[in-house]
């Protein structure tokens, strides 16, 4: 799955727009109406860029990031293009016992990025499938039409020789931590959602790294709810008569105590709610579904009347953003802006990357 914004400059034809906007007018009225658009949109470019994201969801009339949250939800969808050489590694069960997630790390190592993403001058892209039913070769690798088995990590640098690539140094452990971070965001956007639903006009999200704990809360405005619906609230099975509906509250619930945390909501009618969780981050073992950064940034640009606040902090640093401060520093320029939305994705995913990295320094050093 794809769910990186690609960072590689969007170059669609007027052709290939007219074409969207020919498929979003016969589809607009139509229940449901997303994912055929999504699915003929990747037709006509190939994959969904964030600025076909924006056409889509202008056109639709939706939120952006309900469309970005389609988009990275369902394995279908590229949010990169795929290279000229197409790298898929298998992580079926006979590969994956065999090594091929050590040979997967190779190849993110030595072509400087993560699964789903493509390299910037457009040769290579990398991503992880399942069985390919050559199980007597295990771990194996396909490069195209090539078929490579047998591996070890120390076989790919000779590998990709072949395909004259330039070999770019890698924190790979770097890569391993994002993972975390990535399922994360995912949650966040359902909880921030939910605030949405509930007509909140801010919402403040914090994250605070100590040790092996990260603390995330989302706070919001929006109409609360009452006592007796608090109390249901994170039950998958209750469907409250307020505005946050959905599974958000009772999968993130789910997904703090998995890894030995805990989860908590606060709320009182007509005054706004407070969810917040305790997760141990070293316990947490899934596949990547998104980005902190890529996430933060869909729901800022769908949401422009929407002030959000956001701040990070680990032990001895911290960063915040507020959304009502870059609206006064970009003199007019929309915040759905392609190039915006580029920039806050990967300043947010700096910053947060930098304060858990000062914490695990402060971790070593003690």
């Amino acid at each position: 799955m794809a769910s990186t914004i690609s960072k590689i400059p969007f170059h669609g034809t007027k052709e290939q727009e007219e074409q969207l906007m020919n498929v979003i007018a016969e589809h607009k009225q139509d229940k449901g109406a997303l994912m055929p658009v999504l699915q003929k949109a990747q037709d006509i470019y190939g994959y969904l860029p964030i600025e076909v994201q924006k056409m889509i969801a202008d056109g639709l009339g939706v939120p952006l990031e309900e469309v970005y949250g389609v988009s990275t939800f369902y394995s279908q969808f590229a949010l990169n293009p795929k290279g000229e050489y197409k790298v898929s590694v298998c992580l079926g069960t006979a590969c994956y016992v065999k090594g091929s997630g050590d040979v997967f790390d190779k190849l993110q190592q030595t072509l400087g990025i993560k699964g789903g993403e493509c390299t910037p001058d457009g040769k290579f892209s990398l991503e992880a499938c399942r069985c390919i039913g050559a199980c007597g070769l295990a771990p194996v690798i396909t490069i195209n039409d090539d078929v490579y088995g047998r591996l070890t990590p120390d076989d790919i640098p000779g590998i990709l020789e072949k395909y004259q690539v330039q070999v770019l140094p890698v924190n790979c452990e770097q890569l391993k931590k994002e993972t975390f971070m990535q399922d994360l965001s995912l949650y966040l956007l359902d909880l921030v959602q939910n605030s949405l639903r509930a007509g909140c006009t801010w919402v403040k999200i914090s994250l605070a790294f100590c040790g092996e704990t990260l603390t995330l809360s989302v706070q919001d405005n929006g109409c609360g709810m009452e006592k007796a619906q608090c109390e249901k609230a994170f039950s998958p099975f209750y469907t409250t008569k307020t505005k946050r509906g959905g599974f958000g509250l009772p999968l993130f619930r789910m997904a703090c105590e998995q890894t030995g945390g805990t989860a908590s909501l606060s709320s009182c009618a007509g005054e706004g709610t407070t969810v917040a969780g305790v997760l141990c981050i070293n316990h947490i073992d899934c596949p990547p579904l998104g980005k902190l950064g890529d996430t933060m940034a869909a729901l800022i640009a769908g949401n422009e009347s929407i002030r959000f606040c956001l701040t990070a902090s680990g032990k001895d640093r911290r960063f915040s953003l507020d959304t009502d401060q870059i609206v006064k520093s970009l003199q007019g320029v929309p915040l759905s802006t392609p190039e915006i939305v580029i920039f806050l994705a990967k300043y947010i995913e700096e910053q947060t990357q930098i304060i858990r990295g000062g914490v695990e320094e402060n971790e070593k050093s003690c």
